[in-house]
């Protein structure tokens, strides 16, 4: 408004000018007024009526010539401004001297420019507003989707400190029952029963170690890394899961070549060798075969762990070992990442090949040869 009227002012002369900006009930919503001798100057006296008669008119008003719209000036020119066929504001000179038809076709020329500027000016206001508008929407619904995605986390996390330790406590649980049998029925309680029970206590103290390691909250522990027999750790699995698979018609078949000791942690791989069972028993649930392959390679140890189950959906395998990434609808998709991470520790790498519906072999390559 203010450049509008600089313009005016600067091309016409005046000694009283004034643009009106209007909304579209024909109300004032802006105005600016400028005295040629300087002198302040509000708005004009019945500057609503004029509005009011501009509008009737719908035309230009140049006096004299016409009936004066402001009485005490002797000559004075009003022009609206109008855009898409609605008034959207007006211009006033006044004047003592005359005006003429060439001021007023300037003044018209003025006004059709000066009604586009500023309703292009307007939209761009608005849309600042749609924007700053949009954007705070935009940042809430981050902070919310950041919000539901912690709770997600906690919950994802929440359920696979209760599947990994679900899992060793199966075979605890049917090693108990089958010792309070023995028990009831006076049958000496075997040693290996009792050892292998312990053995995945221990275990499942190792899955809570190893859940705070991915937390952040606890260090990695290499104290119960030694040489170890890896045909040892896999017969062990064999036999702590043998029966429990035989409920689900699973069968393990174990072709182990003989092999250098290797030198790693017992209980982190007897965790990846469980993990991978398990995984594979939940693929075959109307039951199949599991195979646990060892060879001595060069200076590594391959491990293959194979199944005749549902297999790995393509869309997925090349992120098997991503955090959160599961096949089932229930996984928690920490067992692998973990399993990864374990494989990685011990300097070795863990490759997966899946047919869907036909099965899926992995093949774990530890070097033997690191300390």
């Amino acid at each position: 408004l203010n450049f509008i009227l600089y313009l005016v002012t600067d091309l016409l002369p005046y000694r009283v000018a004034a643009i009106y900006y209007l909304d579209d009930q024909l109300q004032i919503k802006d105005y600016r007024t400028q005295r040629k001798d300087q002198q302040p100057i509000e708005r004009l006296p019945d500057d609503e009526a004029l509005i009011s008669r501009m509008y009737r008119i719908g035309q230009s008003v140049l006096w004299p010539g016409s009936d004066p719209l402001v009485t005490e000036y002797d000559s004075g020119l009003v022009v609206p401004m109008q855009h898409g066929g609605q008034m959207r504001g007006l211009l006033l000179l006044l004047n003592d001297p005359p005006y003429d038809n060439n001021h007023l076709q300037l003044l018209n020329g003025i006004s059709r420019q000066a009604a586009l500027a500023l309703h292009n000016a307007e939209f761009y206001l608005y849309l600042e507003d749609m924007v700053r508008e949009r954007t705070a929407e935009l940042e809430s619904a981050q902070q919310m989707l950041v919000r539901s995605e912690k709770l997600a986390s906690v919950g994802r996390l929440a359920a696979s400190v209760a599947h990994e330790i679900n899992n060793p406590l199966l075979p605890i649980q049917i090693n108990l029952d089958d010792m309070l049998e023995d028990i009831r029925a006076g049958v000496e309680i075997g040693e290996d029963a009792v050892i292998r029970t312990q053995e995945s206590v221990e275990r499942i103290r190792f899955i809570v170690n190893r859940l705070l390691e991915f937390t952040g909250n606890r260090q990695t522990d290499s104290s119960d890394m030694r040489e170890i027999d890896i045909n040892k750790v896999i017969q062990d699995i064999v036999s702590l899961n043998t029966k429990f698979f035989q409920q689900t018609n699973v069968t393990i078949e174990v072709e182990l070549s003989a092999l250098p000791p290797l030198y790693g942690s017992k209980y982190q791989l007897e965790h990846v060798f469980m993990n991978l069972a398990l995984n594979a028993k939940d693929a075959m649930p109307k039951g199949g075969v599991l195979e646990f392959r060892s060879r001595a390679d060069g200076e590594h140890i391959i491990v293959e762990v194979e199944d005749n189950g549902c297999g790995i959906p393509q869309d997925i395998i090349d992120n098997i070992f991503e955090p959160f990434v599961s096949t089932k609808d229930q996984g928690n998709g920490l067992g692998l990442f973990i399993s990864y991470g374990i494989i990685e520790s011990h300097n070795g790498s863990i490759e997966v090949q899946s047919d869907v519906e036909r099965g899926t072999c992995f093949t774990i390559k530890l070097p033997y040869r690191q300390r």
